[in-house]
């Protein structure tokens, strides 16, 4: 069996996808209510271990170093599960990115 049938294709981002990504870039990350170093987080599990389909929709602003373990090994949500990122800084990612479409679609009319 080849790579290629390990992974399912990705779903191309449409005009709207990119609308939004664009607009979650430009909020605060939702840990630490900063605004610079935020990168675009796709929340693919839950506080309890489940795995959600990644979706362009469920995504959240997130500080590279909370994001990402080449910039954080210790503190980033690549480097603990949802659970533990829950635990240790209170917000729980599934639930940051549907309020944060719900808020998008209620400010930008989408």
């Amino acid at each position: 069996m080849t790579a290629h049938f390990l992974f399912k294709p990705s779903v191309q981002k449409t005009a709207a996808m990119k609308r939004y990504h664009a607009w979650t870039l430009e909020r605060p990350c939702c840990v630490s209510c900063r605004y610079d170093d935020v990168t675009l987080h796709h929340v693919t599990s839950t506080r309890d271990g489940g795995r959600r389909s990644r979706s362009h929709w469920l995504v959240v602003p997130l500080r590279a170093d909370l994001h990402q373990i080449i910039w954080d090994s210790k503190n980033s949500v690549e480097a603990l599960n949802h659970g533990q990122f829950f635990e240790r800084y209170g917000v729980d990612l599934l639930y940051a990115a549907a309020w944060n479409l719900a808020h998008y679609q209620e400010t930008e009319g989408a």
